[in-house]
């Protein structure tokens, strides 16, 4: 996998809040953007993930990511945004393969390689012994897991996560980067 950002700039409600940022990053590469509130880290990530529009060149692989197939896209990036959350009475399992949807035809139940997918999303991320309870049943730092276990599970390569680890104690912060850190390896 290569990321390559190059001139990039991005616009928020008319406001350019990106400018002229450029960046290499190839397989296991782990990534921090570190910046103060308002500098522009979520954007970025949502540009490169092209979830808003953007000038400038993006590329996965040499191929322009806004230009991808939205199903190849989502099989190449995945994604879990700032703050994300579960608002329906989900079973972990079910929760977790939602992961799997850009690799499954309409209305196919997943096959053996997804559910094996699944399992190690949920060995990774720690949640295998919630897999048959109610995501909304778990603590804040449980259900950060299952989410990015969701993640996890699209086996994407590259994972863009926004600030996974806000709001969370140090006992969860510390569990989640060491995830991110076992997955980049």
């Amino acid at each position: 996998m290569h990321l390559s950002l190059s001139h990039v700039h991005a616009s928020l409600g008319g406001t350019r809040v990106i400018r002229d940022v450029s960046l290499e990053a190839r397989e296991s590469a782990f990534i921090g953007l570190i910046g103060p509130n308002g500098a522009g880290k979520t954007t970025l990530v949502r540009a490169v993930a092209a979830l808003i529009p953007h000038e400038g060149a993006i590329e996965l692989d040499g191929r322009a990511v806004a230009a991808m197939e939205p199903r190849a896209r989502a099989r190449a990036i995945a994604y879990l945004a700032q703050g994300a959350g579960s608002h329906w009475p989900l079973e972990v399992s079910r929760l977790v393969a939602l992961g799997r949807l850009p690799h499954l035809a309409p209305l196919r139940a997943p096959a053996p390689e997804d559910e094996a997918a699944i399992a190690r999303a949920m060995h990774l991320a720690d949640v295998e012994n919630f897999r048959g309870r109610d995501v909304l049943t778990l603590s804040g730092g449980e259900r950060a897991r299952v989410l990015l276990a969701r993640a996890l599970a699209v086996e994407a390569p590259l994972l863009l996560v926004d600030e996974p680890v806000a709001s969370l104690d140090p006992y969860h912060q510390l569990g989640i980067m060491e995830v991110l850190r076992t997955y980049a390896s």
